[in-house]
């Protein structure tokens, strides 16, 4: 009795990359797929990240909720300016002080410096520009609004 031998099945794609037989389409193809998934997966990339220095409200708004917990909000206002309200979680140094308290302000973070009118913040920015040039920070060139409902916006 003879036995017909038969060629075997193709295999599929998923298959050949099982044996690690893939093809180079089947590859490019891959990389190409795990790149766009990537790209919308991540937040902000570093074209929508505006450049260090000064920001309008709505940016350093955005700044805010992009960067959530791992941004430090630095406001160099007095204490009786915080006291009528600031924005959750800022870190209080008055501009005076800040020579003096340079190594409470986290080096480890991007940093949102802000004021009344963005005067003392831009000071403040291009003292701590000199001192930690590679920290990536902005400072507000605009005026808060804060609420007595301890809600506030960047105008």
């Amino acid at each position: 009795m003879s036995t017909m031998m038969s060629a075997p099945a193709p295999r599929s794609s998923v298959q050949s990359l099982a044996l690690g037989q893939a093809s180079p389409f089947t590859l490019l193809w891959g990389m190409a797929l795990l790149c766009c998934a990537l790209m919308f997966a991540l937040p902000a990339t570093a074209q929508d990240i505006p450049a260090s220095g000064a920001v309008d409200g709505r940016a350093g708004q955005q700044l805010i909720n992009d960067f959530g917990e791992k941004l430090t909000v630095l406001d160099v206002r007095s204490p009786a300016e915080f006291a009528q309200g600031h924005i959750p979680a800022a870190v209080l140094i008055p501009l005076q002080e800040l020579d003096a308290r340079i190594n409470e302000v986290p080096a480890d973070k991007p940093l949102l410096i802000v004021c009344r009118t963005g005067r003392r913040a831009q000071i403040a920015y291009e003292h701590l520009q000199q001192a930690r040039p590679e920290q990536t920070m902005w400072f507000l060139a605009s005026t808060p609004k804060y609420n007595s409902d301890n809600t506030y916006s960047l105008q």
